[in-house]
């Protein structure tokens, strides 16, 4: 999300839509496994795993691409 949101923010000039994205994506990462990995789902007001499984298919995929485009271009 940080991509659409950061383009949203910088055509709006409002700040507050890359900041809400990018804390999404941090407490995502600050959530991960001792070995660094994501589940699938978290209940969004606990911020506890209701699904702690992992792999590379759907739900998670994203998640590793988005990382990759943020890194490539900001």
């Amino acid at each position: 999300m940080l991509i659409e949101f950061g383009t949203l923010s910088k055509l709006t000039g409002k700040q507050i839509f890359y900041d809400k994205a990018k804390r999404a994506l941090v407490e995502t990462y600050n959530r991960r496994s001792p070995i660094g990995l994501i589940g699938t789902r978290f209940n969004v007001e606990t911020g506890k795993w209701t699904n702690t499984d992992s792999h590379i298919s759907a739900e998670i995929d994203s998640y590793y691409e988005y990382l990759l485009k943020r890194v490539a271009v900001w």
